[in-house]
């Protein structure tokens, strides 16, 4: 979603996107857990990247995550890869070949 730096309109987007997945969750009688649950911002733009999206969902501000991790493996909100290389080569030095 491109909306040239204008971060508001992209929190609001999210936040009615997420009463819409809430209103789905309740109708099928699941739960979310906010707890479980980070934001992160992925762009080609590093000033964008790091830019903190604040979203809304039951009244609760869900928690941002500047270094999130899937299975164990830490995402680069940035898209240039460079730190999950210099992260892997500490994993591939201490494995025993």
């Amino acid at each position: 979603m491109n909306v040239d730096g204008d971060g508001q309109i992209v929190e609001g987007v999210l936040s009615k996107d997420m009463t819409a997945r809430g209103e789905y969750l309740h109708t099928w009688r699941l739960k979310l857990s906010t707890t479980n649950t980070a934001l992160a911002a992925f762009h080609l733009n590093n000033k964008e990247a790091k830019r903190e999206i604040k979203v809304n969902y039951n009244n609760k501000t869900l928690p941002y995550c500047s270094e999130p991790t899937y299975l164990g493996v830490r995402l680069d909100r940035t898209l240039t890869y460079i730190g999950v290389a210099r992260g892997g080569k500490g994993a591939m030095s201490s494995q025993n070949f």
